[in-house]
């Protein structure tokens, strides 16, 4: 229990924080749900230490707040350059260029677990940090099997070929958060491998990603 502790304070001051930003997290934690507690119930000490680990490095990083007139554009940068230096890694620098405010940046290990994101993800989030902590995606988010089938086969190539910048070539999609029916057009701007900057191999990637929410009769779309 002394873990799960630690774990939830971790979690409410990430949810502090990114209030600050005028974003949404719903509870912080919310390990009232039955199924999201039993999950990290069956998770190991070592995982949990991790993402805590994990978590209280970002806190560190979103503390640092936007300055009087800052883009959002601009804070993302800043706050994933910090996040870059603090573990030693290195990305192509094409992927600082163009970037705008509509723009979410996410960083994700080479088995998918998302490692870093922009403090405006959470403008599209309706989830707790729990849910989107220790449930399967696909349990969370909705996308067609071949949108689906595409955007992991390009990212498969990017880790395997260890290309560092592309710009993919995969249209745009419809995304649905499952809990909420909420629909989004998802593209991906960008896409880079992470690069450990002292042996120089890759440990994740990043992704530049256009998301906007469908509202009206936009959300009939499937």
């Amino acid at each position: 229990m002394k873990n799960l502790s630690r774990v939830n304070e971790v979690f409410q001051r990430t949810a502090f924080l990114i209030g600050l930003y005028g974003h949404h997290t719903k509870k912080g934690s919310s390990f009232d749900d039955k199924t999201i507690f039993d999950r990290i119930q069956n998770v190991d000490l070592e995982t949990l230490r991790q993402i805590c680990i994990s978590f209280e490095s970002y806190n560190e990083i979103i503390a640092s707040l936007p300055s009087k007139g800052e883009s959002i554009s601009s804070v993302n940068k800043r706050h994933l350059k910090k996040f870059l230096n603090k573990w030693g890694l290195r990305v192509d620098q094409r992927v600082f260029d163009g970037l705008t405010d509509e723009y979410l940046v996410e960083v994700y290990s080479t088995k998918h677990q998302q490692l870093f994101r922009s403090a405006n993800f959470f403008s599209m989030s309706g989830y707790t940090l729990s849910e989107l902590t220790f449930s399967p995606w696909d349990e969370l988010f909705h996308r067609s099997i071949s949108n689906d089938d595409i955007m992991f086969k390009t990212i498969d190539m990017v880790l395997d070929y260890e290309i560092k910048y592309l710009v993919p070539k995969i249209s745009h999609h419809i995304l649905t958060e499952i809990k909420t029916k909420r629909k989004f057009k998802y593209q991906m701007v960008k896409l880079a491998c992470v690069f450990d900057d002292i042996v120089d191999v890759p440990v994740g990637y990043l992704t530049i990603i256009s998301v906007k929410e469908l509202k009206g009769k936009l959300r009939l779309i499937n």
